[in-house]
């Protein structure tokens, strides 16, 4: 079961980004996550990032946030689906 470190606001500067991981998913794209601040409240975004023609990764528009007091729950979800 893969742990995660604790994480609290006090990491995430509002406005700010904190990459926690990445891998390499094609030749020219990785799948991100990152910690951040919406609307007041500290959330993981997994997303896609592309690499566009001046050779540096983007963010796509796919991808998905959650809670982070919900993350919990979705390794949980993750980890059942690994066991199945």
């Amino acid at each position: 079961m893969a742990k995660t470190k604790n994480l609290d606001k006090s990491l995430v500067v509002e406005d700010d980004v904190t990459m926690l991981g990445s891998f390499q998913k094609g030749k020219v794209t990785r799948i991100v996550v990152v910690a951040k601040m919406w609307k007041d409240q500290l959330y993981m975004d997994f997303r896609q990032y592309h690499m566009g023609d001046d050779g540096t990764y983007h963010p796509t528009k796919k991808g998905f946030m959650i809670p982070y007091n919900q993350i919990g729950d979705f390794f949980t979800m993750i980890n059942n689906i690994a066991k199945a």
